[in-house]
C-alpha cells in the first residue's frame, strides 16, 4: 500500500480535473488531501509525513496530471530495482514539449521534484522538510524545498531515481523557465544546491540563511510568474552577497555576481 499525498490552499478547476485523473491510477493506494492555506507547502508535506501509516508515501501537487494509468506502478518499480529512497517520473513542464532531462533510461539523480516524488519511509523517515527553504512565502512557500530535501538525503548516502517509463504533466510548474533562466531550470538547482553545501558546512543551523529569497513574492493572479520587479537573479545575488559567497567562481560564470 502507498499513501499518495496532495496538499492543496483551495479548490480550483486544476484540483478538480488532477483528482480525476488520479481516480484511474492502476495499483494499491490510499489518497490523502491535506487543506490549509495557513502553513506553507513544506509544512504541510511535513505533517503527512507524521501521520504516514505506509511504508511508501508519494506526494504530488495540486497540478500534477498523470498521463500514464500505471505510473505509480511504474515508479515503485524502479523504487525496487534500484532500492532507492526516492523516484520520481518525467516531468513535462508547462506547455513545454520537452520532458525533464531527457532520459530514455532510468538513472540515478541528486535531485527531483516535490510535484510527484515517491519516497520510502524506512530510508527518509527521519528526514525533515525545512519550511524556511524556498521562493515564496505564504502557501506557495516552496520552489527549490525538494532541493534541499534530496540534497540532505544523498548526504545520508541515499539513492535517488528517476523513472524514464512514464511522465507527468505539471501544469504549472514553468517558474524558473520564464523568470531565471529561460530555457534550462537545471542551473537553477545548481545554484541552490551550490548555497545549500555553504549553508551545511558553514551555518547549517541558520533559519535566515536564505533571507531575501523566501520573501519573494507571487505574483497574485498567476503563480507561475513574480510579482511586478521581482527577479530570480537579484535574490539569488543578494543571498550569495549577504553570505560573502560573492569569489565562488561558479557563481561568477553564470552571472549572478
Amino acid at each position: 500500500m502507498i499513501t499518495l499525498c496532495l496538499p492543496y490552499e483551495k479548490d480550483s478547476a486544476q484540483l478538480e480535473k488532477t483528482l480525476d485523473i488520479l481516480a484511474n491510477t492502476s495499483g494499491e493506494y490510499t489518497l490523502e488531501l491535506y487543506k490549509n492555506p495557513t502553513v506553507n507547502v513544506s509544512e504541510a508535506r511535513q505533517i503527512m509525513m507524521d501521520n504516514c501509516k505506509t511504508k511508501h508515501i508519494c506526494f504530488l501537487d495540486y497540478d500534477s496530471e498523470m498521463v500514464d494509468p500505471e505510473w505509480l506502478n511504474k515508479i515503485m518499480q524502479t523504487m525496487q530495482e534500484k532500492d532507492a529512497a526516492g523516484v520520481f517520473p518525467l516531468e513535462r513542464w508547462g506547455v513545454s514539449k520537452n520532458l525533464t532531462q531527457g532520459c530514455t533510461e532510468d538513472r540515478e539523480v541528486s535531485y527531483g521534484p516535490a510535484a510527484c516524488m515517491l519516497l520510502d519511509m524506512d530510508k527518509v523517515g527521519d528526514l525533515k522538510w525545512d519550511k524556511h527553504i524556498g521562493l515564496r512565502s505564504g502557501w506557495l512557500g516552496g520552489d527549490f524545498e525538494e532541493v534541499d530535501f534530496c540534497f540532505r538525503a544523498l548526504k545520508k548516502g541515499h539513492k535517488l531515481y528517476r523513472c524514464a517509463s512514464t511522465h507527468f504533466n505539471h501544469t504549472g510548474g514553468k517558474t524558473t523557465l520564464e523568470d531565471f533562466v529561460k530555457t534550462d531550470r537545471s542551473v537553477s538547482v545548481r545554484v541552490m544546491r551550490l548555497m545549500l553545501d555553504y549553508k551545511y558546512r558553514k551555518d547549517p543551523d541558520n533559519e535566515d540563511y536564505f533571507k531575501g529569497i523566501k520573501y519573494v513574492r507571487a505574483d497574485p493572479n498567476n503563480d507561475c510568474t513574480l510579482g511586478k520587479g521581482q527577479s530570480f537573479r537579484k535574490c539569488y545575488h543578494e543571498v550569495i552577497k549577504r553570505n560573502g559567497l560573492s569569489y565562488i567562481q561558479s557563481f561568477k560564470k553564470l552571472g549572478l555576481v
